[in-house]
């Protein structure tokens, strides 16, 4: 089976960020859903590479449902970078999960993130947090009575903005 599902997004990011003439593969119309990760020269010369990893667009847009979870970011980018590029930094953007609804998520995400900086020296996590307000939502089959329903929404904030500061 390989890793194709992985292999696609990232090449895909690959392609998305190499579209631009911005001398570090950047636009102000880059779409978020696509820019779970981007590879950025910083000397032309040594092609230091930086890689930028959205931790939620990775997990949601190429891991979910698949058995690659536990994937080694080093050794992919390695597989899928030129010779010419060294990796110097992977910078990965995420935030905490809660254990409200499964106590055991917050336990495999913090296994998974202590494995990722024990075994890949290069790797620092920025984090975020989560929001979590409650509000109205539309009924699937409202009712004549029954329209609308009050959910708890929660929403992941601060990985966006972290990630684009350290672009900047």
């Amino acid at each position: 089976m390989g890793f194709s599902p992985i292999v696609d997004y990232v090449q895909e990011v690959i392609y998305f960020c190499s579209r631009f003439n911005h001398p570090f593969g950047l636009d102000q119309g880059r779409s978020p859903d696509l820019f779970g990760a981007c590879f950025f020269k910083i000397n032309k010369e040594l092609m230091r590479t930086i890689i930028y990893i959205d931790g939620f667009n990775f997990y949601y847009r190429a891991v979910k449902n698949t058995p690659y979870k536990w994937l080694d970011f080093k050794s992919l980018f390695l597989k899928l970078l030129s010779q010419e590029n060294q990796i110097v930094q992977i910078k990965y953007f995420t935030a905490l999960v809660s254990g409200k609804i499964n106590p055991q998520k917050p336990v495999k995400q913090q296994t998974f993130l202590r494995a990722l900086e024990t075994y890949i020296p290069e790797l620092k996590i920025f984090y975020g947090h989560f929001l979590t307000h409650m509000v109205y939502a539309p009924l699937a089959q409202p009712t004549e009575k029954i329209k609308t329903v009050k959910i708890i929404k929660t929403e992941e904030k601060g990985s966006d903005v972290n990630l684009a500061v350290h672009l900047l």
